[in-house]
């Protein structure tokens, strides 16, 4: 049976800040909790973990949390939804279309 990682898919990677666009994967406060997000079911199997050095009182907590569902684009990808990711350098909240990816095991 295949387990769900805690890093995640980014669906729509378009609407990350420019900075952060370039990398697979990388550490968002997503929901008030550091996850790390990757563009790419691939990138997301391979259990990156880019934020166990990071503080975790770094992340506010949005007033309400997102709740649209959505269909998954993969097979290896469910749990599809809503998240509310913290911008920094716009200091406000983004909202992004993520996935929880299974394990490739």
């Amino acid at each position: 049976m295949k387990t769900v990682l805690s890093c995640c898919l980014v669906l729509l990677s378009a609407i990350l800040w420019s900075a952060r666009v370039s990398a697979a994967c990388e550490c968002y406060c997503v929901d008030g909790a550091l996850r790390t997000l990757c563009s790419g079911v691939d990138e997301a199997q391979q259990g990156v973990n880019l934020c166990m050095d990071r503080a975790i009182s770094l992340c506010p907590v949005p007033d309400s949390a997102a709740s649209q569902a959505y269909d998954s684009p993969d097979e290896n990808a469910e749990n599809c939804r809503d998240a509310s990711a913290w911008d920094p350098s716009a200091g406000e909240f983004r909202t992004l279309k993520i996935c929880d990816v299974k394990d490739e095991g």
